[in-house]
């Protein structure tokens, strides 16, 4: 980098462009000097290089840098509800709504695994510790385990009387627990798919199941009718700037995704808080 930044800044453009551009390489190489220069950023040091390939009947305004976005996965038919990196960063999982679950090389962006076997959207995903099992909880009112090298499914863990919206692995990798529409959380043997428990007591559907970093305990925060919700009582009202399309729950911490692409995150200290109850 300090010997040579020129060729540094090229070589890192250069793989933000074809990453960005994968998809067209793979589909139609030649359009490599006609739209992928065309749309690459203004200041993209490899579009500036092959300027004098680019088409002149055509003028987009594109953006001056390279935005956040390394790339974008495509292969899914409809919407992707759910994603979840494996515990060494090298693969992505994704569950959508055309029932499939797909694993991804996070590095290129190539698809490496079709899941098949839900009957209704995927809308819940993640890696086993260890990284050799997903786990996806669907619409289908099921729990499935796979095998993520070959692709086969191990388990099908059957209890919950509605959608699945939520699943996880405890870090030790030996259960499962997963949230339902149907206001209960259930606890799963990952390797006999045995039922271990169900916990109840919530009066509404569960969107959200994490377990503790000791995999003692399940958090009890979650985020219902624009409510932070700890137990059974209400401890801070969403704006709508910050009502999300999703989220995810960790120890004491709320991440809010939302449509806009923003994260917020929400750190909550143990101790009093005010408590407002239905």
């Amino acid at each position: 980098v300090n010997e040579s930044p020129d060729m540094y800044a090229f070589i890192y453009d250069a793989k933000r462009f074809a990453l960005y551009n994968r998809s067209v390489i793979e589909q139609a190489p030649l359009q490599l000097y006609c739209a992928a220069l065309l749309f690459a950023p203004e200041n993209s040091i490899v579009r500036r290089r092959f300027k004098d390939c680019i088409p002149h009947w055509l003028k987009p305004r594109v953006q001056a840098h390279w935005n956040a976005a390394l790339q974008t996965l495509e292969g899914h038919f409809s919407s992707v509800y759910s994603v979840a990196f494996s515990p060494d960063g090298k693969q992505v999982v994704s569950g959508s709504w055309d029932r499939t679950v797909r694993l991804w090389d996070a590095a290129t962006g190539k698809a490496l695994q079709t899941l098949e076997g839900h009957s209704a959207s995927v809308s819940s995903v993640a890696f086993s510790p260890d990284g050799k099992q997903v786990v996806s909880g669907s619409d289908d009112k099921t729990v499935r385990l796979w095998n993520a090298a070959t692709r086969k499914a191990l388990q099908t863990l059957e209890g919950h009387s509605a959608f699945v919206r939520s699943v996880a692995f405890s870090l030790d990798g030996k259960q499962v627990v997963s949230g339902s529409w149907d206001q209960t959380v259930r606890l799963w043997d990952a390797a006999t798919g045995k039922a271990l428990q169900t916990l109840e007591g919530h009066s509404d559907s569960v969107s959200s199941v994490a377990f503790s970093p000791d995999s003692n305990l399940l958090p009890t925060l979650r985020v219902s009718d624009y409510w932070v919700v700890e137990g059974e009582a209400n401890i801070l009202w969403l704006p709508p700037d910050y009502r999300s399309t999703c989220k995810a729950i960790w120890d004491q911490t709320v991440v809010l995704g939302h449509s806009s692409g923003r994260l917020s995150f929400l750190r909550f200290r143990q101790g009093p808080k005010l408590v407002i109850y239905n």
